[in-house]
């Protein structure tokens, strides 16, 4: 008995359904060597590195350092991807993404805000937070803090964190040697890590690096509270949640509110933060102070006024910009200054800060400036400052996406779109890496987060390790909800449903996709299950709508896998189709990705079957299938004819709502279904004799 799966929809072929969609779900799937989700201290913190070499310690290590940066990346993947799952239909993918939002936001509250305990008070939800708080124990099972909570829905019981950061991982020793060339993380051994490979984790203290440098209260490391780029990190992504989320339907416990209005919560509350809570008595506005001393560790002035603009865009204008300023004047003086940048604001990394609170607060003004009064304001520059601060870097792309998400009734002066794909397709299949210098990822990188490096370390890297490649995930996601692509085959690749009609006309409605000059395939990191039909000829569009047939293009499908592949009653092939199905253990692209291919590196467990049907139509469908068992024509117009059938077994078409249309028992050998009043589509007839049930993929012309 086969569950009904509902079919996704084949999407429009071209570069970005081909290679960057699987890039991009082969990065997620490679995530959960990153992250725990979960309640539990610790878990829903997202590593930014992995196996950082030269740093001391065990080479099998995680590294938690600069986390709310790196969270900042986490949550606003999160959020994108779950837009993108809703609007293209894939509600239980989007659930299972909005539980790990859930799961991120619920540490933020418990662990980073919660945070006073550290320095002897009591802790409070004020928007003070520390950058990171992962125990020392969070790898040891024999530990409380070493293993996730029962009520984690994210995994079926308690479960050993080691265990799962070291998912479908090996221990064997070669995962921790340099691969070749002047690379200073040469160990002794013998074989290479592959590329972007994450190389396993060993259950001691020592493999934590970034974890809370202190349990007991005492005064901290200033290192490990906020500064003022982890505030901006995370601001980042909780605009993306606070965007994108509107119609998320599970409630964070600790506020009672969905993930768009915890995140606003989160967001007003760091603001009123750093701004001295919007009190006028506050002697020392916009600083981030030492909470053990007092004393003041980054001072915020500069970026008053767009820390303002931010609360006013996370308030829909209910919070006033005036709001977080003791007196008018302030405030003229914050916006002025801040629209006369280059007067002042040097280094990248004062750009990036800049760049990323003006994008959500879209901020950059063209003024007149009459002192002492307030400046006059001309229009929004947001866009062109953008560029001008960031485009010899090349990395002014993302945060022009980033401005057009959070804003997207403003249009672009500057269309990044081009130079946005080429990013994308120069970012390593396999995940970045650095292991040492000639041996990185290529194509702008090799970094741990691209978009917050200059040229030579995008290019050449400057820290050691496998990386967790969210700047490539939130960018391609930016990507496709700017430029408004199909989403239907944006879903999760670990466990994939297919049930498309091969081959298919596509969108431009000449090219003929899933034939032997253009193959189509289906790919699953796990498991994918088939009930496809594989014609010979072209009888549907892209949108598995039928159309006129074309012929003379036979089906050739090509089915892969890492586990496990299924061809599910109802899969059926027509005589001249061809099926490759192969199991993979382990799926990499390589360093140039081939067109219109996933390229499977070769291995000694390997397993694939070619099938070429010329003989005669096959029909994949139970064990016990009667194969005298006739039914034509199919695809039909009006009536389907279902002859040698059993007296008394009964009959079942339903849709691909899975909706019952028709139903019955067969009276005779033969039948014959008026289903003229249908409308065209794909229906499963099933037939059971209470012995040996079996199902058909039939097609309504």
């Amino acid at each position: 008995m086969v569950s009904f799966v509902k079919p996704v929809f084949c999407q429009s072929y071209d570069e970005v359904k081909e290679e960057l969609l699987l890039k991009y779900w082969y990065y997620r799937d490679r995530l959960k060597h990153f992250v725990v989700p979960g309640e539990k201290r610790g878990e829903g913190d997202m590593a930014g590195i992995r196996n950082r070499m030269g740093e001391g310690g065990p080479l099998t290590n995680i590294d938690f350092g600069q986390n709310s940066v790196y969270n900042g990346y986490y949550l606003g993947t999160l959020a994108t991807e779950y837009r993108l799952l809703m609007n293209g239909g894939n509600y239980s993918d989007a659930e299972k993404t909005e539980k790990q939002i859930v799961y991120a936001l619920r540490f933020f509250y418990n662990y980073l805000d919660r945070c006073e305990h550290f320095w002897n008070s009591t802790n409070l939800n004020n928007g003070f937070f520390v950058r990171r708080d992962v125990p020392r124990d969070f790898l040891l099972s024999s530990s409380y803090n070493g293993y996730t909570s029962p009520n984690n829905q994210m995994f079926n019981g308690q479960r050993n964190h080691v265990d799962i950061l070291n998912a479908d991982l090996t221990s064997d020793a070669s995962n921790f040697v340099g691969r070749s060339g002047n690379n200073p993380a040469h160990w002794g051994l013998d074989k290479p890590l592959p590329p972007g490979h994450p190389g396993w984790l060993t259950e001691d203290q020592q493999s934590i690096q970034g974890w809370t440098p202190i349990e007991d209260p005492a005064p901290q490391d200033p290192e490990f509270y906020m500064s003022q780029d982890e505030v901006i990190g995370y601001l980042m992504g909780l605009a993306l949640i606070y965007k994108c989320m509107g119609d998320a339907q599970q409630t964070v416990p600790e506020t009672s509110l969905n993930c768009k209005y915890t995140a606003q919560q989160y967001a007003l509350l760091i603001i009123a933060n750093i701004c001295g809570g919007g009190n006028p008595d506050e002697v020392d506005h916009w600083k981030i102070h030492d909470p053990w001393t007092g004393n003041i560790q980054w001072d915020c002035w500069s970026f008053a006024y767009p820390y303002a603009a931010v609360g006013f865009w996370f308030s829909e204008g209910n919070i006033p910009t005036d709001h977080y300023f003791t007196n008018d004047y302030n405030e003229c003086m914050a916006r002025g200054g801040w629209n006369n940048y280059d007067t002042w604001l040097m280094g990248l990394t004062n750009f990036v800060m800049a760049s990323t609170l003006a994008a959500i607060g879209s901020s950059w003004n063209s003024q007149v400036w009459f002192p002492p009064f307030c400046p006059i304001i001309n229009g929004n520059n947001t866009e062109p400052t953008i560029i001008n601060l960031l485009e010899n870097y090349n990395i002014h792309t993302f945060y022009l996406l980033l401005y057009k998400i959070l804003h997207p009734d403003i249009g672009f002066s500057n269309d990044p779109l081009p130079l946005s794909l080429s990013q994308l397709h120069s970012a390593p299949g396999e995940g970045p890496y650095k292991y040492g210098d000639d041996d990185h990822s290529g194509g702008g990188w090799a970094a741990s987060y691209k978009w917050r490096n200059n040229l030579n370390d995008q290019n050449n890297g400057s820290t050691l390790g496998n990386f967790c490649g969210c700047d490539y995930m939130l960018f391609y996601n930016m990507y496709l909800l700017v430029t408004n692509r199909n989403y239907e085959n944006y879903h999760y690749f670990d466990n994939y449903s297919c049930g498309n009609n091969w081959p298919y006309l596509d969108a431009d409605g000449t090219t003929i996709i899933g034939d032997n000059n253009k193959p189509l395939g289906e790919y699953a990191f796990n498991r994918i299950e088939s009930t496809s039909a594989i014609l010979n000829s072209t009888r549907f569009n892209y949108r598995q709508e039928p159309i006129s047939e074309i012929p003379g293009h036979p089906g050739n499908a090509i089915i892969k896998a890492e586990n496990e592949i299924v061809l599910s009653p109802g899969f059926f092939a027509e005589k001249g189709s061809t099926l490759l199905a192969a199991i993979e253990p382990h799926i990499f692209w390589e360093d140039n990705f081939k067109k219109d291919n996933l390229i499977l590196r070769e291995h000694p467990q390997s397993k694939s079957m070619e099938i070429n049907f010329e003989q005669q139509e096959e029909t994949i469908n139970s064990e016990m299938h009667d194969e005298s068992l006739i039914i034509y024509p199919n695809p039909f117009e009006n009536n389907i004819y279902i002859q040698n059938c059993v007296v008394g077994m009964s009959y079942a078409i339903k849709d691909m709502f899975n909706r019952t249309v028709s139903k019955g028992y067969f009276q005779s050998k033969s039948l014959c279904l008026n289903l003229s009043s249908l409308p065209s589509g794909m229906y499963i007839l099933y037939l059971d004799n209470k012995q040996h049930p079996s199902n058909y993929k039939i097609v309504k012309l």
